[in-house]
């Protein structure tokens, strides 16, 4: 799937990869999301992948198309670190997913539920076929009768 490259109000040019597409589609969908219900549906390889996506190319220091609620965590270190609770869309986050809305690469768990609403579309078909054909029979048993 092509990268999308956005420009920011501010001016700036970002790229919008794959997973941050799925990410950009699965908080449309979702509405408020949490980091760690995020991870496996778009493909990520853990949260602070998720969390280092969304602070260098789609939060409020970068692209501003998701908005996040931090929080602090004591750490060992010097000072707290902050941790990213969970994301939303900004308005101009929404306008972006529905104008790009048909190029957009859809998170796995939508592309996997396409795979089997196809795979049923066809099994129906075959159940309605199999219908007709045991009507078409039955009439005849009728006829011979």
């Amino acid at each position: 799937m092509a990268s999308i490259f956005y420009e920011a109000q501010h001016g700036e040019v970002y790229q919008i990869d794959e997973v941050s597409q799925h990410l950009l589609v699965y908080v449309y969908l979702h509405g408020e999301a949490k980091l760690e219900d995020v991870v496996e549906s778009i493909g990520a390889q853990n949260e602070h992948a998720v969390h280092s996506r969304i602070e260098s190319q789609l939060g409020g220091s970068a692209a501003q198309l998701i908005d996040t609620e931090r929080g602090m965590q004591q750490t060992f270190g010097e000072r707290p670190d902050y941790i990213i609770h969970s994301s939303a869309l900004t308005e101009t986050g929404a306008k972006f997913v529905e104008k790009h809305r048909n190029e957009l690469s859809m998170p796995v768990e939508i592309a996997e539920l396409a795979k089997r609403v196809a795979a049923l579309q066809i099994e129906d078909r075959l159940v309605d076929d199999l219908i007709d054909r045991i009507d078409t029979l039955e009439g005849r048993i009728e006829e011979l009768e």
